[in-house]
């Protein structure tokens, strides 16, 4: 009972009816650890249901009174970015309910207290305790005064989570561009991408450039968990490799130009070899020197275009010509003659 106190004093709230914030405060692994009955007020799933729909109402009026030139999507954006798993279980390690929760020792012992999805859970049910002992009015007052700066908690909420994500997949940042702003001075509005690993995983507007790039990666964050983890991996590496091409790139298409260039300066000054013993030259002055930067500008789009292929394919070998089979020589006609002249010769005397 000493930990309700405690948060009672967080809360700034003195309940009257104390077992609303006991059953606020109770997990259902606490009652099956114990043998005792579960169901309807024995554990905080009713509450947590009452608190879920008690927030969707306190935030959008939140939301409506303090914001009153956002449209209905802009409302609706920030309310999402409210009334979430992330930003309530912030809330609720503000106000320690992990401590506070009635828990099994078998989840305590697996770190059941810091999990989110549970420290938001114990939130809402807690929110619908303070509806029911104290009123709409209360549950407003209480969670104004642990929201603190609004813009803190739509950055952190899902470009913290995004930067942490980008992290784990990448090994790099998101990076956050303003695509486009618009509208008059007191009713701006802005529209930013994420990109994750050089692609742009997500898009969002906004009220302001903080407000859209907020949006911008909670569609990454949906995005990305649409995408295996191992899959984005590659993707961030053939794009850190792209990278480092682009660094070394000049360097290698000026050494590839000089080489090509080189090669078609060389036979296109043999053909004209050529040509000027047969034809009148009609060169004026300055052609050659824009027949080289045409041949260096060719060379050039041939190395980009070709890639590395011609640095590491070597040229594919002409097709062997057949040959035909080599002729057998009879030398008939020499054995012939020699054969005439031994029987017509005489014999010496």
């Amino acid at each position: 009972m000493a930990g309700f106190e405690a948060l009672q004093e967080r809360l700034g709230v003195r309940f009257r009816r104390l077992e609303l914030l006991r059953e606020a405060m109770t997990h259902a692994s606490w009652n099956n650890e114990r043998g005792e009955p579960s169901g309807p007020g024995r554990d905080n799933e009713r509450l947590e249901y009452l608190g879920d729909a008690v927030l969707e109402l306190v935030v959008g009026e939140y939301l409506f009174r303090r914001f009153p030139t956002y449209d209905e999507g802009q409302l609706t954006q920030l309310r999402a970015a409210l009334v979430n798993t992330v930003s309530l279980a912030r809330l609720g390690e503000r106000l320690n309910l992990g401590e506070t929760l009635l828990l099994g020792k078998g989840a305590a012992k697996t770190g059941a207290r810091k999990l989110p999805s549970l420290l938001a859970n114990a939130f809402e049910a807690m929110t619908g305790a303070i509806f029911l002992d104290q009123g709409y009015r209360v549950a407003t007052r209480v969670f104004i005064q642990n929201i603190g700066d609004l813009a803190d908690w739509t950055d952190e909420n899902h470009k913290g989570r995004l930067q942490e994500v980008s992290q784990e997949r990448t090994g790099l940042p998101p990076v956050y561009r303003v695509s486009a702003e618009g509208g008059p001075g007191h009713n701006r509005s802005y529209a930013a991408e994420a990109v994750v690993g050089g692609a742009v995983v997500g898009k969002g507007r906004g009220p302001t450039k903080q407000a859209a790039q907020q949006a911008a990666a909670r569609a990454a964050l949906d995005s990305l968990a649409k995408v295996p983890a191992n899959a984005a991996a590659r993707a961030a590496g053939a794009a850190r490799q792209a990278a480092r091409d682009v660094a070394t790139e000049p360097a290698r298409v000026r050494r590839r130009v000089a080489e090509v260039a080189a090669d078609r300066g060389a036979s296109a000054g043999s053909g004209r070899d050529r040509r000027s013993a047969t034809a009148t030259p009609t060169t004026e002055p300055g052609q050659g020197r824009k027949r080289g930067l045409l041949a260096t500008l060719r060379a050039a789009a041939d190395v980009i275009v070709g890639g590395r292929r011609d640095e590491v394919e070597p040229p594919p070998a002409p097709p062997a010509v057949p040959q035909p089979p080599p002729r057998k020589r009879t030398r008939r006609g020499h054995r012939g003659g020699r054969g005439r002249g031994a029987g017509t010769g005489s014999s010496p005397s």
